[in-house]
């Protein structure tokens, strides 16, 4: 009969990325302080910015209550207060530029520049 030739299938690996702790404190509801019924809040949705909240640990504990105001937009005051909160955290740790490059947008009016 027939032999058939079998090609050995290419292995891919994905590059696996550094992750970095979090740059918040967790355990607790970070606008009301509650420590029940806590969410992970990603500080920047969408994509590619959950990814790169998840990567650099910029998430918080919200209650379930919080948590659905932010992601709801009722809240603007929070998500505000978060991403600026989170960008200067960030930049303590990887500079502006770093930011820049990953986020494409400043959060904060007077934040330092750093080349």
């Amino acid at each position: 009969m027939f032999e058939v030739q079998q090609y050995p299938k290419p292995i891919y690996k994905k590059t696996c990325k550094k992750k970095y702790p979090c740059l918040f404190e967790l355990g607790y509801c970070w606008n009301c302080h509650r420590t029940v019924d806590l969410e992970r809040h990603h500080i920047y949705g969408g994509n590619p910015d959950r990814q790169h909240s998840e990567r650099y640990g910029l998430y918080v504990s919200l209650c379930t209550q919080c948590h659905r105001n932010t992601t709801d937009e009722l809240d603007r005051g929070l998500i505000a207060q978060l991403k600026q909160e989170g960008q200067k955290r960030f930049e303590g740790v990887h500079g502006h530029s770093e930011f820049m490059r990953q986020f494409g947008r400043n959060y904060c009016e007077g934040s330092i520049s750093e080349n």
